[in-house]
């Protein structure tokens, strides 16, 4: 009765949402009799309530008042409506389902009171706590009985000292105040709409909310069933005014996946963003009988389906002990908003299926294609029960082929059974990313049907073979669900595909490249130095990705790829990490004698080639002795032995020979020893490179220095590895101070290799150290 009246009053005022006003006196006048008129049906409907025990009145009532109001509509109708123009541009909205929160209300905003807690108030700081006309009128469009309630309603007071904890916060918000009783007496018989009301569990929430923290800890809120009227526990299946077996069935709701869903949203929406208003979502009933409603949680419940709207809105509500809670009205067979309001949603749901840019299919469990949208057609072919008037079956034409099945056939064979526990058996979406090939989405006539054979094949070729047999593949996200057919009750899975090839061929251009710049990298910055900042970068990846809450990288691996930029030492943090100390190092100098000469008589092109040709034989060299080159400058060269770095102890360990004694790898006298042989053998080595526009073949002058060492990575802008300390200055000033064609090796080099033959120079001066005696090897 409510719902006729509250349409009949909308279409006589213009009350409805968007409507524009007129400033046109006479409409005013006759507004103002109108709404009385409506407020005294509304006290005499009160006082049946009152003295009818919540039965309905009776038909003939409801329509005398509908047509009084309608002959109010008629006399009105040329005053309120301008023009044909206002009238189509007022009602656009309304045909649409789009009201106007009550009193042009804003969405709400969490503000902290004085004592620091968080609070909820409508925009604006407005204080909207008493059931005004004006909202009872608002929410009575799409709620009649929760209108009628909250109209019976309006002298009550909102006393703070009862609000219970998490009701308090929501004082100022505007919702509904209402009370159990006026609740009961509203929903009460076997009417059309049935509902029931959850309250936030206090006791639950006690722990948010002395941290006085609403919003972070909404998800840890449960929520339990204070009252259902007859009408909700007929539609359940429940004995009437079992709390106890309606809480119990609540949980079950909330255990299918995407109730789950909606309810999670529903807190999210308000206990984040501060939106009170009423939500609503079209659902399949399933009247299924009672003994099979066990089998709920599965969604695998067969009977008569109709489409439902469900209805939930916030309240503050008035309990039987005194103490004024939040919770939820849930309509869970809402009237509709307008007309035709569940045929526009289907319609435009179907319209959702056919544009979209995603491939969309139905399957029976047994894989049969049940149903497909434009995009699917054109992967799969027109091949749906939907679309073809027949459909492969199997070699005994007993069932269809199963095409769900030859999605993964192949190299994708074990994600199949991963999908189906997902899905049917945890009643779980399952999504992943695939490589599909034609064949997975079309079959080859002559494989149809013949599982045994196609597995086999499948199975044992390798995704290079395949493309070679099959053509080319294509990369796919695959999403699969499942729910209940609305035309019979009985299970359907839910395919969505989207083809990413273009996105997966361009990040493995990308890894690729990032592998190829991490390889140069690894090639100029030694492999312990990488592991850190390996480390590092997977460390900056994880932090960026649980603040942003993605589920994946780009790709797996490319944590452990760096590129130029990881190298940049721009923190103090990574300076510290990368520099370490080594102890008993023999480092070796180098550089051509008259160097200066050949360059100035030489063309560029001469000198980088002979430069290129010597110190790609020092590097083969370096690789033969396992030493760690470090760098040239211009003609120098310098190496080290004895850092202790993992390349140069892998390399040490393959080439064998390794000492017991001293240590082992750690021993100098076997690193100084290593390094004079390698020393050696870059003099044999120059000895065959032609000097750059001379007839003769270059010379050099060799350094040795033992002692410790400093490394680390410097520099942002070409940051290079590097070796310090008075060590390396020593084996440059052996270098620089040597003689052509021989080793030049300081007194510490010489006695850690002092079963070689070296003779005394008879001391050279040293910057920095005064005279030294040095030795040259024989």
């Amino acid at each position: 009765m409510m719902e006729t009246l509250r349409r009949a009053f909308q279409r006589g005022i213009g009350k409805g949402p968007s409507r524009k006003e007129h400033d046109d006196d006479t409409q005013d006048q006759e507004v103002a009799f109108l709404r009385a008129r409506v407020r005294e049906l509304e006290t005499k409907l009160a006082e049946n309530d009152r003295g009818g025990g919540g039965d309905e009145p009776s038909t003939m009532a409801e329509d005398t008042m509908a047509r009084s109001l309608r002959n109010l509509n008629a006399s009105m109708e040329s005053s309120v409506i301008s023009s044909q123009e206002d009238y189509e541009d007022a009602s656009y909205y309304a045909r649409k389902g789009i009201f106007v929160k009550p009193g042009g209300q804003r969405r709400c905003r969490w503000r902290k009171t004085k004592g620091g807690k968080k609070e909820l108030c409508a925009g604006g700081g407005a204080r909207v706590r008493e059931n005004t006309e004006e909202k009872v009128d608002a929410y009575a469009l799409a709620s009649p009985r929760l209108g009628r309630a909250m109209a019976l309603c309006r002298s009550l007071t909102l006393d703070e000292g009862s609000l219970g904890p998490i009701a308090s916060r929501f004082k100022d918000s505007g919702i509904p105040h209402v009370t159990l009783d006026a609740i009961s007496r509203s929903y009460a018989g076997t009417a059309p709409t049935s509902a029931f009301i959850l309250v936030q569990d206090e006791q639950s929430s006690a722990r948010g909310l002395e941290k006085e923290d609403l919003v972070s800890n909404w998800e840890s809120f449960t929520s339990r069933v204070v009252y259902g009227n007859d009408a909700c526990y007929d539609m359940w299946r429940l004995k009437r005014g079992d709390l106890k077996g309606h809480n119990e069935f609540w949980k079950t709701l909330l255990s299918v996946h995407h109730i789950k869903k909606v309810y999670k949203a529903l807190q999210q929406t308000l206990f984040e963003h501060g939106d009170v208003t009423p939500k609503r979502f079209i659902y399949h009933f399933v009247d299924a009988p009672k003994e099979v409603w066990h089998m709920y949680q599965l969604m695998d419940l067969k009977g008569k389906i109709s489409i439902r709207i469900v209805q939930i809105t916030p309240v503050l509500l008035r309990c039987s002990d005194g103490v004024t809670r939040f919770g939820y009205i849930r309509e869970e067979n809402a009237p509709v908003k307008y007309k035709g309001e569940v045929e526009h949603v289907m319609a435009r749901t179907y319209s959702c299926w056919k544009y979209t840019g995603n491939a969309l299919a139905l399957f029976s469990p047994c894989g049969a294609m049940m149903q497909q949208n434009p995009e699917a057609s054109a992967l799969f072919g027109m091949d749906s029960a939907e679309n073809s008037v027949y459909v492969d079956f199997d070699k005994k034409g007993e069932k269809p082929v199963d095409r769900l099945k030859l999605l993964f056939a192949g190299a994708n064979e074990d994600l199949y059974d991963e999908m189906w526990e997902s899905v049917m058996e945890k009643g779980e979406p399952w999504v992943t990313k695939m490589r599909l090939w034609p064949h997975n989405l079309r079959p080859e006539a002559a494989m149809v049907g013949d599982s045994s054979v196609s597995s086999s094949m499948w199975s044992s070729t390798s995704s290079r073979e395949e493309e070679a047999m099959f053509g080319k593949a294509r990369w796919f996200y695959v999403s699969v669900n499942k729910f209940n057919d609305p035309a019979d009750g009985s299970v359907l899975m839910f395919l969505e595909m989207k083809d990413i090839t273009e996105i997966e061929e361009a990040k493995i251009k990308y890894v690729e490249q990032r592998k190829q710049e991490h390889a140069l990298l690894s090639s100029i910055i030694p492999e312990h130095i990488i592991q850190v900042l390996v480390e590092e970068n997977r460390e900056m990846q994880n932090s960026a990705r649980s603040s942003s809450k993605s589920s994946k990288s780009m790709s797996s691996s490319s944590g452990e790829l760096l590129d130029l930029s990881a190298m940049r030492m721009d923190t103090e943090n990574r300076v510290r990490a990368v520099a370490e100390s080594h102890e008993k190092v023999t480092v070796f100098f180098a550089d051509i004698v008259g160097f200066t000469r050949i360059s100035s008589n030489a063309s560029p092109g001469d000198v980088m080639f002979m430069l290129n040709s010597l110190f790609t034989l020092l590097d083969d060299l370096c690789e033969t002795h396992g030493v760690y080159k470090v760098e040239t400058i211009g003609d120098a060269y310098m190496c080290v032995a004895g850092l202790q770095l993992k390349s140069e102890l892998r390399r040490l360990s393959e080439l064998g020979g390794m000492p017991d004694e001293c240590g082992g790898m750690a021993c100098p006298k076997w690193h100084a020893s290593r390094m004079v042989a390698f020393s050696r053998g870059v003099l044999e080595s120059c000895a065959g490179v032609q000097a750059a526009g001379e007839d003769k073949n270059i010379t050099m002058r060799i350094g040795l220095h033992s002692g410790d060492v400093m490394s680390g990575v410097v520099g942002r802008k070409m940051p290079r590895f590097c070796l310090f300390g008075d060590t390396v200055n020593v084996a440059s000033r052996m270098e620089s101070t040597g003689r052509t064609g021989r080793v030049h090796a300081s007194p510490a080099t010489a006695a850690l290799t002092d079963q070689l033959e070296w003779e005394p120079t008879g001391g050279v001066e040293v910057k920095g150290k005064g005279a030294m005696e040095t030795f040259l090897l024989r």
